[in-house]
């Protein structure tokens, strides 16, 4: 029995599982592993998963690989066990995994590697079967339904598929409309992927699958299957500064996962017992989504008068309290500066005369002038940003009357005296080098201090387009895409191969296009954009062609179709006057066109006796005609 499963998401989008069932499994890029995935980022040998039947533990370990293993965005060391409890995303090279844990034990919930639903539902003139989906999926991960449509008809009827219950983008329908002739059925693949975002709330959702005959519309026919999608953890966090001067620092989180994330938060002091500590909110909890800024303070136990400044490292500790109990510690250093340097003991005398008339000096300015504002602190959440992202300032400002931000020496904003934080979008006139000023300024004295952030562009599809959305089988016709990306350096358009033989180049700059490619599609085809920024960073759009069926009516007169394009030969069927078909081909000369009926037969009539529309039937797919059939007596 299966005790987990192991999705694997490729860089083009495909996407497998693989069931565990051994108590040692191997992973990597030779045919000796349990698991063998093919990619030159990964290692020969590169992971294990070694399970522990009597104590039910499943450990994860890197077997010293060149490009590491990550669990949730921290590497692993090599060979030190990572015990796994489900849900978990691995990193091995450009492959992305998640681990699923199947625990049949009755207090816990089962995850079960399949579980088929099969519906049937029927009307007067059609029914459907509906199969699937079979098995919980994770974010970013698909999985697909079958639906089956019956035409139970004496004539063509035309269907449509609709689905419900889902936000928009998660399902796709290939072919959304279709006809099916007196007793054919057809396949609709109905494929479901919630993106791997915050916003995929976890949980089962009711889906709708309807079907509409445009015949009778007043009788549709509907079926219920239910789609369980996952959540999945990670989560980030980041000091502002790793030297602290001041005793106060910020500390940044993020919960990148898509379920309530609590988080446990304490410092650790590497030099015994040195420091006394206190954070604002030890404990806090994450929405999906969520950046939070925990704000603490930490000082020494016993401060000095005099001596050298002195450093204090220590760790602070962010835990999830969640059931992969994730920790990641951050390192930093509390600086302390004594108020007077060693050698100041020798001269505290000559200190003090001076302190004395520094204090008068101050005295005097304090009674004859405005004092000089003072900027303690000028802090922003980020050194490096997007075109489109938020940015948060922060300042101490003493003695000011009035403040007021530059950027790029250009006055943006004033501010009041009272302010101390201030929250900023970037805007694409900032794209590269941004510098901040922030002045405060008390009378005519001013005091100023600045912050440098690197702007980069946002990685958008900005522009994809195909033309025509819909294409007719069997006919040889042109199909013409474009697009433009924003923030790439390569981009890579994927499907065309389902649409043309002829060799079509797939890689390109930032933005291309392709002009009328021609091919005669046999069914609908997706093709996928692939925009890839300098730092590797990928975003995907995908759009579906659907290809409808080229369709002939008789004219005035009933059409008889032959097992050959020769009148002489053996009559197989009649087109009744006003009936369709569909044709998928015609012979070399022109004249006849093959008609396709139910049971995959197919028999050919006079193209004189059919009006066709939505088609040029000279661009029907040129056939050599079976050769006329000889009598024998």
């Amino acid at each position: 029995m299966a005790y987990g499963r192991l999705d694997v998401f490729w860089p083009d989008g495909n996407f497998q599982t693989f069931a565990l069932n051994d108590d040692n499994i191997s992973v990597g890029r030779s045919s000796g592993n349990t698991i063998m995935l093919e990619r030159e980022t990964i290692s020969r040998y590169h992971c294990s998963i070694v399970r522990d039947a009597a104590n039910n533990a499943v450990q994860l370990t890197d077997l010293a690989s060149d490009n590491g293993t990550y669990v949730d965005g921290v590497r692993l060391a090599a060979n030190a066990p990572r015990l796994l409890r489900g849900g978990e995303e691995i990193i091995i090279g450009d492959l992305r995994l998640i681990y699923h844990a199947v625990d049949d034990s009755p207090t816990q919930l089962v995850t079960a590697l399949s579980q088929t639903q099969s519906i049937t539902v029927e009307a007067p003139d059609f029914h459907i079967d509906v199969t699937g989906p079979s098995q919980a999926i994770s974010p970013g991960a698909h999985i697909s339904a079958s639906l089956l449509i019956t035409n139970n008809a004496d004539e063509t009827r035309h269907f449509e598929v609709e689905v419900g219950g889902l936000p928009d983008g998660w399902a796709r329908i290939a072919p959304k409309s279709l006809a099916l002739t007196a007793e054919e059925k057809r396949e609709v693949v109905i494929k479901f992927q919630p993106p791997h975002h915050s916003s995929s709330t976890p949980g089962i959702y009711d889906v709708s699958i309807r079907v509409t005959c445009t015949e009778a519309p007043e009788t549709p026919l509907e079926a219920m299957v239910k789609l369980h999608v996952l959540a999945f953890s990670g989560f980030g966090m980041g000091l502002e500064k790793k030297r602290i001067t001041s005793g106060r620092f910020k500390l940044h989180l993020n919960n990148h996962g898509s379920g309530q994330l609590p988080l446990s938060i304490r410092l650790r002091d590497l030099n015994g017992d040195r420091l006394r500590f206190r954070i604002s909110h030890p404990e806090v909890t994450l929405a999906p989504g969520q950046h939070l800024v925990v704000t603490g303070e930490v000082h020494p136990k016993q401060s000095r008068l005099l001596g050298a400044p002195e450093e204090y490292p220590f760790d602070v500790l962010v835990q999830s309290n969640d059931h992969a109990q994730f920790l990641i510690p951050s390192r930093a250093r509390l600086v302390e500066t004594p108020f007077l340097p060693t050698w100041a003991a020798a001269t505290v005398v000559a200190g003090v005369v001076i302190g004395v008339v520094a204090v008068l000096i101050v005295l005097f300015v304090l009674l004859n002038g405005s004092p000089t504002p003072v900027i303690s602190e000028f802090n922003v959440n980020a050194t490096d940003a997007r075109v489109g992202d938020t940015i948060s300032l922060a300042w101490a400002v003493t003695d000011a009357e009035q403040l007021r931000l530059d950027i790029n020496d250009t006055p943006f904003t004033t501010l009041d005296a009272s302010d101390d934080n201030l929250s900023l979008t970037i805007a694409p006139e900032y794209l590269g080098e941004m510098t901040l000023t922030l002045f405060a300024i008390n009378g005519d004295q001013r005091t100023s201090a600045e912050r440098r952030i690197t702007v980069t562009q946002a990685l958008t599809i900005d522009e994809f387009v195909v033309e025509p959305t819909t294409v007719v089988r069997f006919i040889v016709q042109p199909l013409s895409v474009r697009w433009r990306a924003t923030g790439a350096v390569n981009t890579r358009l994927d499907g065309l191969q389902n649409f043309s033989t002829s060799p079509v180049q797939t890689t390109f700059g930032a933005s291309g296009s392709i002009e009328a490619v021609v091919g005669a599609p046999t069914d609908s085809f997706t093709l996928t954009l692939t925009a890839e920024s300098s730092s590797g960073e990928r975003v995907r759009q995908s759009i579906t062609v659907e290809a409808v069926n080229p369709m002939c009516v008789a004219a005035d007169e009933p059409v008889q179709l032959y097992i050959a394009p020769d009148e002489t030969q053996q009559v197989v069927s009649t087109v009744p006057a006003g009936a369709e078909v569909v044709v998928n081909a015609r012979d070399l000369s022109g004249a006849w066109l093959r008609a396709l009926l139910p049971g995959d037969v197919s028999a050919w009539g006079l193209r004189d006796g059919f009006v066709c529309g939505g088609f040029n039937v000279d661009d029907l797919i040129p056939t050599d005609a079976p050769p006329p059939v000889t009598a024998t007596p």
